[in-house]
């Protein structure tokens, strides 16, 4: 059975969407399938399963998704009321995945038809407040070093919608708002990629494959002591907030522009899913296959 027979609404679909990154993220090589390149795709009844399989494995893919689903709302608020819109939806998702002449480029721009902007407004719209889960990850004491563990990686959220500006490596000027994918099938550390809206039609995708902690940017800790010997302790949840909103975090992620809530999730569904669309883990099974049962 294929994923798209389990699809049989609108909501199904964004219920599918928005799970695929809830639990253990992604494929470990991030952003794209390298497999999956233009023309080599089938066309036809195989497209809306390849198109929802590339979803649920790439950075990029998941990408394509939401910005499908935006472009097509706003061409027709009413366009999942027609009987072809896993098709329309599949195509569209098709076009925005291929929509580069260079996939290994890290400064994607798009046409004046689409605003990233307007984008991230929507996104923000269809999401919630996880600032406190954020903030609850993070263990009372952070051990000394640069590359002490925090929190277990698989519980991080898997896909944040931070509103915030930030630098990418080799990126000097902050760039933002952000949207932050984390590979977290690990025990300690995950691999994070990250793309950062640097104006209305281009995006700066960060896609250097270091591990680090889920959260790098952004501790709940006094900065200055973290390359210290002794262990820092957690700050207050609103002093927390306070230091980054009035950007005192510097060397992390700059929040100069940030309104809160800052850390966001999607909402799973828009809403009643009639099927269970959790996708199941395949790769660091042990790991994975209990996030997948919680």
């Amino acid at each position: 059975m294929g994923i798209a027979d389990n699809i049989n609404s609108p909501d199904d679909l964004w219920a599918y969407i928005t799970s695929c990154f809830s639990t253990s993220g992604y494929v470990a090589h991030g952003f794209f399938n390298w497999g999956y390149r233009r023309g080599t795709y089938a066309q036809g009844s195989n497209q809306e399963e390849q198109a929802l399989e590339l979803t649920s494995r790439t950075v990029w893919g998941h990408f394509s998704a939401l910005m499908a689903w935006f472009k097509l709302s706003n061409q027709d608020p009413n366009w999942t009321d027609d009987n072809q819109w896993l098709s329309n939806w599949a195509s569209e998702q098709q076009k925005m995945y291929f929509n580069m002449d260079n996939i290994n480029t890290r400064r994607y721009k798009n046409d004046t038809t689409f605003s990233f902007k307007d984008f991230f407004t929507w996104l923000k719209s269809q999401s919630q407040d996880a600032t406190q889960e954020v903030y609850d990850w993070y263990p009372a004491t952070r051990l000394a070093g640069w590359k002490a563990p925090l929190g277990p990686a698989k519980y991080y959220p898997g896909l944040l919608i931070i509103d915030a500006k930030g630098n990418a490596p080799n990126q000097y000027n902050p760039k933002g708002p952000v949207i932050q994918y984390t590979y977290n099938a690990g025990r300690k550390n995950a691999v994070t990629n990250t793309m950062l809206i640097a104006s209305s039609t281009t995006v700066v995708k960060d896609y250097a494959k270091y591990k680090a902690t889920p959260g790098w940017r952004g501790q709940p800790y006094d900065t200055s002591q973290i390359y210290g010997s002794v262990p820092c302790p957690k700050l207050p949840f609103q002093d927390w907030i306070d230091e980054m909103v009035n950007n005192k975090s510097q060397g992390w992620i700059t929040y100069s522009a940030a309104q809160t809530p800052i850390f966001n999730k999607l909402v799973s569904t828009m809403g009643v899913a009639t099927a269970n669309l959790q996708p199941i883990p395949t790769i660091n099974y042990d790991y994975r296959y209990y996030d997948f049962l919680n």
